[in-house]
């Protein structure tokens, strides 16, 4: 094995009496007291109810350097008596076999018990492999197989070539080398590698080509008398100053767009109220322009836009992502969920927790199909932080919203994560950006207005503060009709800064 996978062999005396051999001490500096842990160690550790021992990346890595460590031995002659989650010790990027001192070598065992065979290897692996992926005390039903992680279209190849490393005929079993170069696949495609036959293209350039928008012949009218923001209907009636100044940020709402507009809103910190400008944003958009506006998860293994829908389309971007690339607007529409203003909403199913490992393609995919349709298109961003892990969401965006509340807290991560975005590459994002400041009430250690907008001067383009609004508060379906008059103006205020500079 020439120390891959296994132990490096220092010296030797199997001459001697007795026979000996010196063994590499296997150490990890990033474990306590050096002593690398066994892949039964971390299982136990990571499990809790209802979530798998690793993420999806780490999983398929270590699975993938399983497979591999087996192939090497099979080749090299060695059969091992015994490969179980205990055997198997996990260094930073690799793994140690540390049962081979019991193995078959070239066909012949010394060691008490039946002569050892590959394919009872392969099959400890397929129980290996199940173990990385599946929950414990899963309750997901129809998955009576496990592997929790691998569900859906995307990973059927790998969930059946696992199926075939359990079959109870050793004939039907892989060979390590073919389990390790299905695992290779998808360990490229969890790092950001291309769907299985989609040319992968270059990032840049393909969040810069963007379809002219297409006519929509014969779209049905809408009542806008019985459209309402607020207490006020979207046809101009009262004359008083304040209404009058209202209406006409409403008609600056209306100028035509060229091109499709991606707009990502993002949040300083959890309850900052970033679902709910996506979701009252896109929904002022939808009515004021009476135009199809489409709001969408966009972060990769989380979304909260479905809980403020009332009856969720089942249907998510993953599906939408296998649409043809020429998809109209009706195959598409199928796939939403109608929301406050006639807003389109694609949301992730409520219990999502999984990235698809061709999220990357898919959300590309996703905005190039949606561009031809839809003038303007959110992203909701549930991530932790914007600027962790949203290169494709940030290569696809021409204007970042940014919310915070009003503590000090929520306005100094927001100042954090823009420095992250310029820190990253991103200051033209993080210098247009839109800061959307949510006041709260009773809670101590509050910025005033000004001091928040003082904050951000020279930080992004504009800043809006939002007052409080009780409908606004908790998860539920958001309404145009119940908000506050200044509430309504804020909001059309960011619109209005949203669109500055749009095609």
């Amino acid at each position: 094995m020439n120390g891959r996978y296994s132990p490096a062999l220092l010296a030797r005396g199997l001459d001697d009496d007795p026979p000996w051999i010196a063994m590499q001490l296997l150490s990890d500096a990033t474990a306590r007291a050096g002593q690398p842990a066994t892949l039964g160690d971390l299982i136990s550790f990571h499990a809790e109810a209802d979530r798998a021992p690793f993420d999806i990346l780490t999983g398929l890595t270590l699975g993938w350097h399983l497979a591999g460590a087996l192939s090497i031995c099979h080749t090299s002659g060695l059969v091992p008596a015994s490969l179980t989650e205990d055997t198997v010790v996990v260094l930073q990027r690799s793994v140690v076999l540390t049962g081979l001192f019991d193995c078959a070598v070239d066909g012949e065992y010394a060691g008490s018990g039946p002569l050892p065979s590959q394919a009872d290897n392969v099959r400890a692996l397929g129980e290996l492999l199940r173990r990385i992926s599946s929950k414990r005390q899963g309750t997901s039903y129809g998955m009576p197989d496990g592997m929790h992680l691998w569900q859906g279209d995307t990973w059927q190849s790998l969930r059946e070539i696992v199926g075939r490393c359990l079959a109870p005929d050793p004939l039907r079993r892989p060979t390590a080398a073919e389990v390790a170069t299905v695992l290779a696949r998808y360990v490229a495609l969890a790092r950001g590698g291309p769907m299985p036959g989609v040319r992968r293209v270059d990032e840049a350039r393909s969040a810069g080509a963007r379809p002219a928008l297409l006519a929509r012949p014969g779209a049905a009218p809408r009542d806008v008398a019985a459209l309402r923001i607020g207490s006020r209907s979207l046809l101009p009636t009262a004359r008083t100053p304040e209404r009058s100044r209202f209406y006409q940020l409403l008609a600056g709402l209306r100028r035509p767009l060229t091109q499709s507009l991606r707009i990502t809103v993002a949040g300083a910190q959890p309850g900052c109220g970033r679902t709910t400008a996506c979701l009252v944003l896109g929904g002022m958009f939808a009515a004021v322009r009476g135009e199809p506006v489409l709001a969408m998860d966009g972060a990769p293994a989380v979304g909260e836009l479905s809980g403020y829908l009332r009856e969720r389309n089942p249907r998510t971007p993953h599906e939408l992502a296998e649409l043809p690339a020429n998809a109209s607007y009706e195959e598409i529409r199928a796939y939403t969920t109608r929301g406050t203003g006639g807003l389109e909403v694609l949301a992730h199913a409520a219990a999502h927790s999984t990235a698809s490992p061709a999220y990357a393609d898919e959300y590309r995919r996703i905005m190039a199909m949606t561009a031809r349709h839809y003038p303007v298109v959110l992203s909701d961003w549930a991530g932790s932080r914007i600027s962790r892990g949203a290169t494709t969401v940030l290569a696809h965006t021409d204007r970042l919203v940014l919310c915070c509340t009003n503590t000090v807290y929520s306005v100094e991560a927001a100042v954090d994560q823009l420095d992250e975005l310029r820190a990253d590459g991103w200051e033209q994002i993080a210098d247009q950006t839109v800061v959307v400041c949510t006041a709260l009430g009773g809670i101590d250690h509050l910025a005033d207005e000004q001091s928040v907008r003082a904050i951000f001067a020279t930080q992004v383009r504009a800043v809006v503060v939002v007052p409080f609004d009780r409908h606004l508060a908790g998860p539920r379906e958001r309404n145009l009709s119940r908000l506050r008059p200044r509430v309504a103006k804020a909001f059309a205020q960011l619109a209005q800064e949203v669109l500055v500079g749009a095609p």
